[in-house]
């Protein structure tokens, strides 16, 4: 889904001296797939996404979303994208700043205010919040992008890590082994509807709530199992392996999403 090909990025000269962001940088993300990118200060991963959101022009070498452009993409489907930094006037209260963020999201302006007050004051229940989210968001057409400079941490999230240091790789990520086919395993589903079913093809599903169940079944099982459910006429939203929902705690360390 996401390809870069022996790209490179260099800035235009400043004090009479060009910077080289990247060099000949090669990186494949698949849908389905929750890659990283580490690396210390400087190494790049900023320069990287930018260019994989179109923000910037590679220099060299080519970048692809789904085949295209990556503007192409972001006008055609949209690309979600958590930045580290969010500077915002100290003179904004809370209150303030969320109903303006509100507002550039498009939320409703009859809904603006019942949002904003359900999120003010959350503390440590929104760092649980967070962590469902991104366990949602893992899903088998969607490809995740993570950038940090700690590397043990994305290495549990994450299911390969590659390693940039002053804009080249100095390590190729390797993929998670493919769960063996014959071996139980327990996933996740989130269906948009159709919840109803679960229990009649999975009897042993556990409910999670908000939609969500939690099976242990083997693959061939699990697509059974999911073939039943959209022939009843659920709508599935998400089917990922249990493990990412266990490895989401580091998410208040990363300092980059892009999905």
């Amino acid at each position: 889904m996401i390809e870069l090909s022996h790209v490179s990025k260099t800035y235009a000269p400043r004090f009479g001296r060009s910077a080289r962001a990247l060099d000949d940088v090669s990186l494949r993300v698949a849908a389905g797939e929750v890659a990283g990118i580490s690396g210390p200060a400087g190494a790049g991963k900023s320069t990287l996404i930018s260019l994989i959101l179109g923000h910037a022009l590679a220099t060299s070498g080519s970048v692809r979303v789904d085949g295209i452009e990556p503007r192409q993409f972001v006008e055609r489907e949209g690309v979600a994208y958590l930045p580290q930094p969010l500077t915002l006037p100290s003179r904004w209260r809370v209150v303030d700043a969320l109903t303006r963020l509100a507002i550039l999201s498009g939320v409703r302006a009859s809904e603006t205010r019942s949002r904003v007050e359900s999120v003010v004051g959350l503390g440590a229940e929104s760092q649980e919040l967070l962590r469902d989210l991104i366990v949602k968001l893992r899903a088998f057409d969607r490809a995740i992008l993570i950038a940090s400079r700690d590397t043990a941490e994305l290495q549990r999230l994450a299911d390969r890590v590659t390693l940039l240091d002053r804009g080249r790789v100095r390590r190729a990520g390797v993929s998670r082994p493919a769960t063996p086919a014959n071996v139980e395993t327990v996933f996740h589903l989130v269906l948009h509807h159709g919840a109803e079913h679960v229990l009649g093809v999975f009897p042993t599903a556990i409910s999670l709530g908000r939609g969500a169940y939690a099976v242990r079944v083997t693959l061939a099982a699990l697509n059974r199992g999911l073939r039943d459910l959209l022939d009843r006429g659920a709508l599935l939203a998400a089917v990922t392996p249990a493990h990412a929902a266990a490895e989401v705690t580091v998410v208040q360390t990363l300092d980059e999403v892009v999905s």
